[in-house]
């Protein structure tokens, strides 16, 4: 990757590789690694080229160098500890995109490989609410009009429908969340070095070639299993493609020139823009990248760059970014009442948008360890609550204001108040700058 010509590579690569490999030695990952590099290599040697990174692993230094992703994380400063730390003895998964056209090669090399044993993962389809309602109606004699109606009304005012239909409730609630049949997850598989079916169980579908998991994912998850996640993304063919047919050097975040022109085009169609296709997605851009909003950002921010813009952006248009989406749009720098808080959260304007930024905010001012925090963040990351770490986040809040920068109980407890609301909310959905 020739990182051993920058000024930088004694001072910031070589202790980071150092740092990760102690860490992948620690957590007995290393075969982890070349598996993942194993099935990219053949890949490439056969024309298959993967997307340039998904999720936390881009934040890994070897994982760059050994060609898992074409992401270098000092230049774009990511996070280590969110994809393995010595503090969580697990294997963190590595999602890969691939062509959809030609997802079916890279399993079948996998699921083809000496010495490991391969299957899909099980998928329980369950009866959901509304389908449960017209499932009961149709089966209680009702006209299909009266179940259209009553699912068109339930999520507004369910009381009034169990009210007015309690023949058809009595069953449904006997019916919602029934497991009806089994599938096979679209993407994962898992890669194991001892006899799956001795230890998991399989099963055969009739929708698959390949043995099925009898556990779902949760639970492989919990007895530490390799999960390769081998996805399809349109966004990755069609610029593999393109480059082949333009007879150019395939685009990576290594090569690729940043032309505003480009991010301009970009701000008035979305289409094929990974993650803001939809037409909410596209009118909140143009808010984003309007003039009025760049200039304010510009006069703040010295070190502007669009694809940090665009990353924060990413963040605002999901659930989490509810508390500050709209004042973002604007360009409006939030004040967090503290200089420290300011200069910490300076890259997104102030507001506190990423799961590496709340694991930053613990460790620093909560006094967690960066293992800690980042079970935390796990916590929410999973949907399986927060609410048991809160109090310590606030205790941890107010004892480093004070101890740290002599600030007042009273004043701790309202500075932290924007924070809490940002991690609550991300329960629903807070992405990782990685």
């Amino acid at each position: 990757r020739k990182i051993n010509k920058l000024q930088n590579y004694k001072t910031d690569y070589l202790p980071k590789i150092y740092y990760e490999l102690e860490t992948y030695i620690h957590n007995d990952a290393i075969d982890f690694l070349l598996l993942d590099t194993d099935i990219k290599e053949q890949m490439k040697k056969i024309g298959i080229e993967c997307g340039y990174s998904r999720g936390s692993v881009s934040g890994s230094l070897i994982a760059y160098l050994l060609g898992m992703t074409d992401v270098d994380p000092i230049k774009f400063n990511l996070n280590f500890e969110r994809f393995m730390n010595k503090e969580r003895v697990s294997l963190a998964d590595v999602d890969t995109d691939w062509s959809p056209n030609q997802r079916n090669v890279v399993k079948e090399y996998v699921f083809g490989m000496k010495n490991v044993y391969c299957c899909d993962i099980i998928t329980f389809n369950t009866i959901a609410l509304k389908g449960a309602i017209k499932d009961v109606a149709r089966a209680l004699g009702y006209e299909p009009s009266v179940s259209d109606n009553i699912t068109k009304i339930v999520d507004e005012n369910e009381r009034l429908m169990r009210k007015k239909y309690p023949d058809i409730f009595e069953y449904v609630d006997i019916v919602n969340g029934t497991i009806v049949s089994i599938g096979s997850h679209p993407c994962g598989s898992v890669v194991s070095p001892i006899p799956l079916d001795e230890n998991m169980g399989l099963c055969s579908l009739s929708t698959t070639d390949k043995p099925v998991s009898m556990i779902n994912m949760k639970e492989i998850d919990s007895l530490n299993f390799v999960k390769l996640d081998i996805l399809g993304l349109d966004n990755i063919e069609i610029i593999n493609e393109t480059c082949k047919l333009a007879n150019i050097d395939r685009l990576t975040p290594d090569n690729i020139i940043d032309d505003e022109s480009v991010w301009m085009d970009m701000r008035e169609n979305t289409t094929f823009i990974f993650q803001w296709e939809s037409d909410s997605a596209q009118n909140y851009l143009k808010q984003l990248f309007s003039d009025v909003t760049i200039q304010k950002i510009k006069e703040k921010n010295e070190n502007f760059s669009y694809i940090d813009l665009l990353s924060v952006g990413n963040g605002a248009i999901r659930p989490a970014g509810a508390s500050y989406r709209n004042e973002l749009a604007k360009g409006e720098y939030r004040d967090n009442g503290h200089e420290s808080l300011n200069k910490m959260l300076s890259p997104t304007l102030g507001y506190l948008v990423y799961q590496e930024q709340i694991i930053e905010f613990l460790n620093k001012f909560c006094g967690f360890t960066m293992g800690e925090a980042d079970i935390v963040r796990r916590g929410f990351a999973k949907k399986t609550g927060t609410e048991q770490f809160i109090p310590r986040i606030k205790d941890g809040f107010i004892k480093t204001m004070k101890e740290k920068y002599d600030v007042e109980e009273k004043t701790s407890k309202e500075l932290v108040v924007n924070f809490i609301k940002v991690i609550e909310d991300a329960s629903s959905y807070l992405f990782s700058l990685n």
